[in-house]
Formats: structure tokens, sequence, C-alpha cells
């Protein structure tokens, strides 16, 4: 999944609307990676697809991690992309 970065436009209440603002829209957090040593843990407040990839393009793992739950990946040590994002394994 590839996050979305918005905003939001404010306008006065004249019938003319002006714009007075540009306010940032803060993104809901959909999947929580974190790494520690010899493994990847995923855990996600929505189903979300997920997939690792080693760096020379291997499928290190693929799987659907559904709304509250939480996984652990096991890997050997390595640089490792998880949904498009790099990450370091110790």
């Amino acid at each position: 999944a590839k996050s979305l970065n918005s905003f939001e436009i404010s306008f006065d209440g004249e019938e003319e609307a002006t714009s007075t603002g540009i306010d940032d829209v803060q993104e809901e957090v959909v999947l929580k990676v974190t790494v520690s040593t010899g493994q990847i843990t995923a855990e996600a407040t929505k189903n979300v697809p997920l997939t690792i990839y080693t760096v020379s393009g291997q499928c290190a793992a693929r799987a659907m991690i559904k709304a509250g739950e939480t996984r652990t990946f096991y890997l050997s040590p390595g640089v490792y992309l998880v949904n498009g994002k790099k990450m370091i394994v110790n």
C-alpha cells in the first residue's frame, strides 16, 4: 500500500470563497512494522497485504495481516524491502 499525502483547504465564509489557509491532514497508520534482531514484526489496524523482498528481488514472505493481528517473520540478517520500504535486519 502506498501512502497518500493529503491536505485540507479552508475557506472564509464569504461568497467569493477566498482561501484562508491549508492545514495538514493526519494519515491513519494502518501497518506498523518494527525490526529487531533476526525478525520483522508487523501489526495492522486494518486488513493489509504485506510483502517482504530481499535486495536481490527474491520474495522472502507474503501475507495478509488482518485487523488487530500482530505477526512476526524470522529472517536472516540483511536488507529487506517491506512493502517498498527498506529495513535492515541484524
